[in-house]
This record gives C-alpha cells, sequence and structure tokens, in this order.
C-alpha cells in the first residue's frame, strides 16, 4: 500500500488470485462511474488476462478513501518490441475498442492525482506509460494533458481511431426520423420481404442458445470475410477462446446483448453487442452472404438502435472503424488517442521516440540508445 494524501491510498493488486477476488467491488464501482464502459468490465478484463494474455505481469492500482474503493488504474506492465523499455498499458488491449481507468463520478481528479502521483513515485519501475485507445472524453485524457503541461511530465497523444456513435432519442419514432427517408424505408422493406419468403425471428439469443450461437457468429463472420481472403478478427482460436469465456459472464451481469435472426429455424444473421449504463456498443455481427438481398445486418443494427432507446440508452456506439455502412445510421463521430508520456529518463525517452515514430528497428540500435543515454 502507497499513501496518497487527502485520506487516499493506493492499493497494488498484481496477482492473478488477488485479480480473480475483485469481481464485485470492481463492478460495484462500475456503477458509480459515469465514464466507464463494458470493456472496462471485471467480465471482460478478466477473460482477456486468463485467455489472451495469462503471462502478463498485472499492475492494477486500487484508489480508496478510507475503505470506500473509488478509482481503478487497470495497467500491465510489458516490454517494447526487443527494445530495453517498460511499458505501462491500460489492461485489454486487442479486443477492446476503448481502454481506461475506472473513476468514481465526481472524484475523478482525485483518483488521477493519487494514480499518477504513485507511478511517478515509483519511476523505477517503468518507463513510458503508453495508453491506448483512450476516448476524446476521458478524464485521464485530461488530466495527462494538463500534467504535460504544469510539470516534469512529457506528454504527447496522438488521434488514433475513428468511432462513429449515434445519439438516441426518448424514443423510437424520434431516433428512427434521424436516420433518412431511405434506411426507414429499407428497414420496412428488407422485413416484410424476408417474412413473405421465411418464417422470421428476430429476437435476443436465449441463455441456453449462448454457446452454439456464438459458434454460428464465428462461422457466419468468417464466411464474410473468405470472401476477401482473410480470416477476420475472430478467426484466432484464442480470440474464440476469450468470447466463449466473456459472454457467459457478461450476459449473467446484463452487459451482453446478442441478437440474431432465424430463418426457417436457423440463425443467418448474429450481432454481438455490449451495453452498461446509457450506453450500447455494437461489438461485432456475422450474417451469411447466401441471403444478402435481405439485408440481414440492416434489420439487427435497426432492432439492437430500437431495443437500446426502449432500455433507455441514449447512445448506441458503433466502434472504431469509419465503415461507410455506420453512415447510414450517424454523422457523430469521436476519435480515440494514444498517449505517450514519460518523466524523461532514458528509457522514456528511447520509448518515446520510438512509439511516436513508429520507428521501433531504428531506435533499437546501439547507437541511438547510447544518443539517448547521453
Amino acid at each position: 500500500m502507497a499513501a496518497a494524501g487527502q485520506d487516499l491510498s493506493v492499493r497494488v493488486v498484481d496477482k492473478s488470485e488477488g485479480f480473480r477476488n475483485l469481481r464485485d467491488a470492481w463492478n460495484d464501482l462500475l456503477m458509480r462511474s459515469h465514464s466507464a464502459n463494458p470493456f472496462q468490465t471485471w467480465e471482460w478484463l478478466w477473460s482477456w488476462y486468463t485467455q489472451i494474455a495469462p503471462k502478463r505481469r498485472l499492475l492494477i492500482l486500487m484508489v480508496y478513501h478510507g475503505e470506500t474503493l473509488i478509482g481503478i488504474a487497470p495497467f500491465e506492465r510489458v516490454g517494447f518490441h526487443g527494445l530495453p523499455v517498460r511499458r505501462l498499458r491500460f489492461m485489454g488491449g486487442g479486443p477492446s475498442d476503448y481502454l481506461d481507468g475506472i473513476y468514481e463520478s465526481g472524484r475523478e481528479e482525485d483518483v488521477l492525482s493519487a494514480v499518477f502521483g504513485w507511478v511517478k513515485e515509483n519511476r523505477s519501475q517503468w518507463d513510458i506509460l503508453d495508453l491506448q485507445h483512450v476516448r476524446q472524453d476521458s478524464p485521464t485524457l485530461r488530466h495527462l494533458e494538463l500534467l504535460g503541461a504544469e510539470s516534469d511530465w512529457r506528454v504527447a497523444t496522438r488521434p488514433q481511431d475513428v468511432c462513429p456513435c449515434a445519439l438516441l432519442g426518448s424514443d423510437w419514432q424520434t431516433t428512427a426520423a434521424r436516420f433518412g427517408k431511405k434506411t426507414r424505408s429499407n428497414l420496412a422493406y428488407y422485413e416484410r420481404l424476408a417474412s413473405r419468403e421465411f418464417n422470421v425471428e428476430m429476437r435476443e439469443v436465449r441463455t441456453e442458445e449462448l454457446e452454439s450461437a456464438l459458434g454460428r457468429l464465428f462461422e457466419l463472420h468468417a464466411a464474410r470475410w473468405r470472401k476477401r481472403l482473410l480470416p477476420g478478427v475472430l478467426g484466432a482460436g484464442r480470440t474464440q477462446r476469450f468470447h466463449r469465456t466473456a459472454a457467459p459472464l457478461l450476459a449473467e451481469s446484463g452487459r451482453l446483448k446478442f441478437l440474431g435472426i432465424r430463418l426457417n429455424g436457423e440463425w443467418q444473421s448474429l450481432l454481438y453487442c455490449l451495453a452498461l449504463g446509457e450506453r450500447t456498443m455494437y461489438y461485432i455481427g456475422g450474417w451469411n452472404p447466401e441471403f444478402r438481398k435481405y439485408s440481414l445486418g440492416t434489420l439487427l443494427i435497426g432492432k439492437a438502435m430500437k431495443d437500446a432507446v426502449d432500455g433507455g440508452c441514449v447512445e448506441f456506439d458503433f466502434l472504431r472503424g469509419d465503415e461507410r455502412y455506420k453512415e447510414r445510421w450517424t454523422t457523430e463521430k469521436r476519435v480515440s488517442s494514444r498517449i505517450i508520456a514519460h518523466l524523461g529518463t532514458p528509457g522514456g525517452l528511447l520509448g518515446s521516440r520510438a512509439a511516436l515514430t513508429g520507428n521501433r528497428a531504428g531506435y533499437a540500435a546501439h547507437g541511438v540508445w547510447e544518443k539517448v543515454q547521453g
């Protein structure tokens, strides 16, 4: 434990057993955090750790006010492509579209001051902070930019991903009016067309169907990408194991919104969404290319957005990627950032240069390392 002032303390969790035991406290804090998102849930990050990154070195900083948990900074300690550089990153890299800390609403600055105070005091354990996929409205981004302007921190930010998002109305009619006449007409047309030729079920996947529906999603997603001679992001075995672990946990906590369309009893389109608070996020989908003329993907997105409105959500986030189909639903976009921060140490200077230029191989040369040291 490390003191943080103002009756705050920072406690370190760096073992898997400690992480496993945090579920209730972690998710209780999530419900007190306005800025939290589904990629920060214990269920998502525990599944990531056990199925994708079991050998990563955890550094989870827990910030307490007395005995009340008010913040979590879920870091991992990793190297940097052969360079003599130690990075602190947020956990969850790879399958996660947004990464960040978790802060009780109204206590963001207290938590961040405690976290980065601890990080600075323990500078011998790291060289650079490499914080990726941070939302543009993140308290972390604002705090580090201020530190870079006012202290001995050196901070650089770079835009990373474009993330289209739709602001939802108070009811479906208000929301649908924002799509444009053609999109509204298409939703009605494709549903009529499919219903004339098939017995159509458009609904959430039930708990007892979850395992088989995930397998079908993997098949449908792969079929779409095979046409481009690519495996798709769900092709890797460890990625599939991750989702088979995460999905039941997320469903149990009410944070999975898994929708599908069955034609004559067979899943032909599936949409994997995540939800937390007033936000629903379209994570990934798959549909059978043999049924292209029915635009099953369009129908499911419309269904997911309507369910989000009916559930009281104010935002439907399409996540990273500026694909053209998203323009049918929204023109709103946000940009996530990559933040590189260090304290001017030799390793910090080297790592920052490599991260910001992408020329990692060049900076691995001994001559450049010696120049940075000197």
